[in-house]
């Protein structure tokens, strides 16, 4: 083949590439004017502050991801998704996030980018207290706090685990997205919260934080759990805020969807007795896709 006779084919290519495009902004178009009208509808709901569906946007991703799109690579259409969510939300609600971001360690503010999309007005703060005061207080839509170890210099948490139910809840893991590629322990993570209410997708991690007496071990705690069909690893010991309380408060993950009145954290409490002086599941999120 000459020259002249690539050049044909490959302007007729481009040109049918820029006919599809035309079609694709059309169609964004059209789904942009339902997206409005859903965020007319949540405006209008009752007790709606954060208008974010955390469980259908998995949903969506997952869907998208399964489907495919030809020679397109799978990461490639997830990270799409994840920015036309991101729009879409822009569309139906004005949204900001504060992350945690000291100078030695930016990673939660790309993170934030990352999930969020790079227009959403993002603050850096370096103190942990400084992202639940602007979520708590409202200054922000969503908070971006590292994600809760053993070792963590601040457990966050606790100050969730002793709030009432109109305070921040845990709904995502950051990033949602990993290609399989590369090191995992270099992969760092973040835990999303806001005012909203964490959905069960199918594929869920809960975290649930115990207050229980000091003498009560993680080891039974744990135990308590399994006895009732739930497989719970402590992700941190705290000890409690007030030295004059002999107690602790320890964060478990779950893997799958759980919430205060599921009978197997009811029969959980109960059975634990005075172990426990207090339960409060901080949120649940979907769990992170894996694309190989």
């Amino acid at each position: 083949m000459d020259n002249n006779s690539a050049d044909a084919i490959i302007q007729e290519c481009r040109k049918e590439i820029d006919q599809l495009d035309d079609q694709i902004l059309a169609l964004f178009a059209k789904r942009c004017e339902f997206v409005a009208r859903v965020g007319e509808v949540k405006k209008n709901l009752p007790g709606t502050q954060c208008f974010i569906r955390p469980g259908r946007e998995a949903s969506m991703v997952r869907r998208v991801v399964k489907q495919g799109a030809g020679k397109l690579p799978r990461q490639t259409i997830a990270s799409m998704w994840r920015m036309l969510i991101s729009g879409s939300i822009l569309i139906e609600q004005n949204v900001s996030v504060a992350a945690y971001a000291p100078d030695a360690c930016p990673d939660y503010f790309w993170l934030s980018r990352e999930y969020f999309g790079p227009f959403t007005p993002v603050r850096k703060h370096p103190a942990i207290n400084r992202v639940l005061g602007d979520v708590m207080e409202g200054d922000s839509t969503i908070g971006l706090l590292p994600m809760p170890h053993e070792a963590a210099a601040e457990n966050w948490w606790v100050t969730l685990a002793q709030g009432g139910e109109d305070w921040p809840r845990i709904f995502a893991c950051v990033p949602f997205l990993h290609s399989g590629r590369g090191n995992k322990q270099t992969v760092p993570s973040a835990i999303a919260i806001a005012k909203l209410k964490p959905e069960k997708t199918g594929n869920d991690v809960s975290l649930v934080a115990v207050k229980a007496d000091a003498n009560t071990s993680r080891g039974r705690l744990s135990e308590g759990f399994t006895r009732y069909g739930l497989e719970a690893s402590c992700l941190a010991t705290e000890e409690a805020l007030d030295k004059r309380q002999d107690t602790r408060w320890h964060l478990f993950e779950i893997p799958e969807f759980v919430s205060p009145d599921y009978e197997s954290m009811k029969s959980y409490v109960s059975d634990m007795g005075s172990n426990i002086l207090q339960l409060r599941v901080l949120g649940a999120y979907a769990a992170p896709l894996k694309i190989s």
